[in-house]
């Protein structure tokens, strides 16, 4: 079963709005991802390091060759790395809050589902 947020159905969607099917429609939802995962890095480096290092690499992200590739290509690859970045940096921002503040296994164990939950959406 796919979700709803897969690129293929949001290239579907975004073509429905225009009105047609370009080459741009297709292409979005994978450089829209690719945005999201270098922005969503960026956001991680400023949590365990500082700005500084932060930009610099988002920028190195950015600017690699295979990365920029895979942005304007239209295949599930960005997708794919939007999420599992988003996860890592959910399970670190969790692992940070939950583990250190609240020790109740409970609290810990809906964290984590929710951990895995969120990574097996564009499944």
């Amino acid at each position: 079963m796919r979700t709803l947020i897969d690129g293929d159905r949001l290239a579907a969607m975004l073509s429905r709005l225009t009105g047609s099917l370009t080459e741009a429609t297709i292409r979005f939802p994978s450089a829209l991802y690719a945005t999201l995962g270098v922005l969503i890095l960026f956001i991680l480096g400023q949590r365990i390091f500082d700005v500084k290092t932060a930009l610099l690499g988002a920028a190195i992200l950015a600017t690699m060759m295979v990365y920029q590739d895979q942005a304007l290509s239209a295949r599930v690859d960005m997708t794919l790395c939007f999420f599992v970045t988003s996860e890592v940096a959910l399970f670190y921002l969790l692992y940070r809050a939950v583990l250190f503040v609240n020790h109740d296994p409970s609290v810990q164990a809906q964290a984590f589902f929710l951990i895995d939950m969120f990574a097996t959406l564009p499944l």
